[in-house]
């Protein structure tokens, strides 16, 4: 849904985010065979329901909201918050790499800039997963292949 804001003295824009969102067997993973393929679920909006459905044969469900409003997806008895954010480290920094990593599905803890046990071991299966030499260092090709899954 296109929702056009208008605000006193400033221009008007129309405002929407699309977000993608894949429920995985095993997150992070892309054997070809981890999505989660019909199952349920309700998206709302500030807590409305607007749209429900079926996940696709890949486990994907794609939806468009604003993003300065309240969105929430309910599947498999638990309501998730989107959120959207308005830009993302630069990938060439720690944080950059966690959160590309985070956002793709892979469990690392948080966003922090600081490469511990759990950030190494997310870096290493996303390498694995992506047919790159699973070394653990964040060099060129893993930066290449995190732009590719993740869009950039």
């Amino acid at each position: 849904m296109l929702r056009r804001v208008i605000r006193p003295g400033r221009l008007s824009r129309f405002s929407t985010a699309t977000v993608t969102l894949c429920l995985q067997r095993y997150p992070g993973t892309d054997n070809g065979n981890s999505g989660i393929s019909f199952v349920e679920y309700r998206f709302k909006v500030n807590g409305r329901v607007v749209h429900t459905g079926i996940t696709g044969n890949n486990g994907m469900i794609r939806v468009r909201f604003d993003p300065t409003q309240r969105a929430t997806i309910d599947m498999l008895g638990t309501e998730y918050q989107l959120s959207v954010r308005a830009s993302i480290e630069p990938i060439n920094t720690r944080e950059g790499v966690q959160r590309r990593l985070s956002a793709l599905g892979y469990e690392l803890g948080t966003v922090d800039g600081v490469i511990g046990r759990h950030t190494d071991r997310a870096i290493l299966q996303f390498q694995a997963d992506n047919g790159l030499n699973p070394d653990g260092v964040v060099g060129a090709r893993t930066r290449q292949g995190l732009r590719r899954r993740f869009g950039e």
